[in-house]
């Protein structure tokens, strides 16, 4: 199943979002990201002057983790032009049940657990 099947990321473009931090607790794998969001999100405002998207900053959560396996883990930060600090973007995201597969230029993982969800941060 492609991400973009998953409820909390329908109107979601993760192919241009950032990652900008992972962290992985004892039952959690949290990914700090800055979120594309499609016009059809509720949170969607015109993109800021200079902008091709607009971004929102917000985690996935994988909570409940019965299991988190990474196959590659790369600690390369890339810095643009305003020092904005990112990891990289989501290039693969497919998920199998309680099962996911994601991968990018930070590592790829494999995640079985309870719960996936997307909570945003305020402005």
């Amino acid at each position: 199943m492609r991400y973009d099947e998953q409820a909390c990321l329908t109107e979601i473009y993760l192919e241009d979002s950032y990652v900008l931090a992972i962290e992985e607790g004892e039952s959690t794998l949290v990914f700090a990201m800055d979120l594309v969001l499609l016009e059809s999100h509720p949170f969607y405002k015109k993109p800021s002057a200079g902008e091709r998207y607009c971004y929102r900053r917000a985690e996935i959560l994988f909570r409940e983790t019965e299991r988190v396996s990474w196959q590659k883990r790369n600690d390369l930060v890339s810095v643009d032009a305003d020092g904005e600090v990112d990891l990289g973007n989501v290039d693969t995201f497919v998920a199998d049940g309680r099962n996911y597969l994601l991968s990018g230029d930070w590592g790829t993982v494999s995640v079985t657990c309870d719960a996936l969800m997307v909570k945003f941060h305020h402005d």
